[in-house]
């Protein structure tokens, strides 16, 4: 890759072990893992909120209820 190559990722908790200083482009994490002091040292980290879905996910499981509608009608948007 060349210098204005751009890798951007989506991960969660494992990035926890890298500098932010490193981040050349975005970086995409769930709100799964308390990231706020490296939130505050890079501000090329994206937070997304996946509460709704995870809870979701709980409720449905708990029920006995279909792990697949999450995967079939949860918009990128939600």
């Amino acid at each position: 890759m060349g210098p204005s190559a751009c890798v951007e990722v989506a991960v969660t908790e494992c990035w926890l072990c890298w500098s932010p200083q490193q981040i050349d482009c975005h970086v995409v994490v769930t709100n799964t893992v308390p990231h706020e002091v490296q939130k505050l040292q890079c501000p090329k980290i994206k937070t997304v909120d996946i509460s709704l879905i995870l809870s979701e996910a709980i409720r449905r499981i708990h029920n006995g209820e279909s792990m697949a509608y999450l995967f079939r009608n949860i918009t990128v948007d939600d």
